[in-house]
C-alpha cells in the first residue's frame, strides 16, 4: 500500500467527477473554521468556534472515510447519521479532550454532535462518554496542520459560570459553538455542492427588509382557504409572536404540532426582536431558535 500519508484527504466529493474536482479536507476545515469564528465573535467566543471548524471533520482523513467516499462518489457520503455512513466526527472530538483534558470537553460536544445533534453526557444509549471511549480508526490521509488548542481560553463569562457553577450558562455556551460550528459546516458543503443555491442566500436585503417580506409570506398563507381553521390558528400564532416580540426581553416557549409549522412563526418573532439598526442579536436569537 502506498503512503496514505502523502495522499490528499477529501471532505466531499461530486457524482461523476474525478478527484481533482473534489474538495480536499484541509480547504473544508479552514473555510468552516473561519466562518464560524465570524459568527462566535459576536459573544467573545472566536477562537472556540474557530477550533471546532478545525476539528469537526478531522475522521474524514480516517481510510475508512476515504474508501467510502471513492466508492459512492458524492450523494450523502458526509452524513453520518445516514444508516451505513462512516463516523467522522468522533475523531476530533476524542483529539479535543486528549489536548484540552477538562474544559475541552465542552468543544468536544459541538464536535461530537455537529450532524446527528448533542449528546446526553451519559446515558444508556449514546451519550458523549461512549464517543469518547469508543475505538475508531487511525487518520492515514494528509489533511492539514491541526490546531493548537491546549493554551486555548475560557471567555470571561464561561470563566464566570465556572466560578458560580451554573450549568445553565455552561450548556448555552456550548450550544452556541454548536449553532456557529453547524451553520458553518453546512453553509461550506452547500458551497461546493450546489454553489447556485449558495449564491442566491447572498443578499444586501436588511434585516427589516426581510422580516417585511416574511410578514407578507405569512400573512398569504393565511388567505388561502380563509374558512380552514388551520388558518384561524396560523393568524393567532402570527399575532402571538408579534406581540411577544414587544415585550422585554427574556425566554420564550411556542407550542404548535410540528416543528416546519413553527419555524416561520419562530422566524417572524426573532426578526421583529431584532431589526433595530447595526444589531447584531439576530444570530443570538437564531442560534436559541434552531439549537436549544
Amino acid at each position: 500500500m502506498t503512503d496514505l500519508k502523502q495522499q490528499i484527504a477529501y471532505a466531499h466529493s461530486l457524482p461523476g467527477q474525478p478527484r481533482e474536482k473534489w474538495q480536499p479536507l484541509d480547504e473544508h476545515l479552514k473555510a468552516v473554521a473561519e466562518k464560524a469564528r465570524e459568527f462566535a465573535a459576536e459573544f467573545g467566543s472566536g477562537d472556540w468556534a474557530y477550533n471546532a471548524g478545525w476539528l469537526h471533520d478531522l475522521g474524514k482523513a480516517a481510510d475508512a472515510f476515504q474508501a467510502y467516499l471513492l466508492r459512492e462518489n458524492g450523494g450523502e457520503a458526509h452524513m453520518e447519521n445516514v444508516p451505513g455512513r462512516v463516523d467522522h466526527s468522533t475523531a476530533g472530538a476524542q483529539y479535543t479532550v486528549r489536548a484540552l483534558p477538562i474544559i475541552g470537553h465542552l468543544l468536544a460536544y459541538a464536535v461530537a454532535g455537529h450532524h446527528a445533534g448533542l449528546l446526553d453526557g451519559r446515558s444508556e444509549n449514546a451519550c458523549q462518554e461512549k464517543r469518547l471511549a469508543k475505538n475508531i480508526p487511525a487518520l492515514g490521509y494528509s489533511f492539514g496542520e491541526l490546531p493548537n488548542i491546549s493554551k486555548m481560553k475560557l471567555p470571561l463569562f464561561v470563566k464566570k459560570a465556572l466560578g458560580e457553577k451554573d450549568a445553565f450558562a455552561l450548556a448555552f455556551f456550548t450550544r452556541m459553538i454548536f449553532s456557529c460550528l453547524v451553520d458553518a459546516d453546512f453553509l461550506d458543503t452547500e458551497r461546493f455542492m450546489n454553489p447556485v443555491q449558495a449564491a442566491e442566500r447572498l443578499s444586501s436585503s436588511s434585516l427589516g427588509q426581510l422580516a417585511n417580506t416574511l410578514s407578507q409570506s405569512l400573512k398569504q398563507m393565511e388567505l388561502i382557504e380563509p374558512e380552514k381553521p388551520i388558518n384561524g390558528l396560523r393568524h393567532a400564532v402570527r399575532l402571538d409572536c408579534e406581540k411577544a416580540a414587544e415585550l422585554p426581553p427574556s425566554f420564550f416557549s411556542l407550542t404548535v404540532p410540528h416543528r416546519r409549522r413553527k419555524d416561520p412563526f419562530l422566524a417572524r418573532f426573532r426578526h421583529e426582536t431584532c431589526v433595530a439598526p447595526s444589531s447584531r442579536s439576530d444570530y443570538l436569537c437564531s442560534s436559541i431558535h434552531q439549537h436549544y
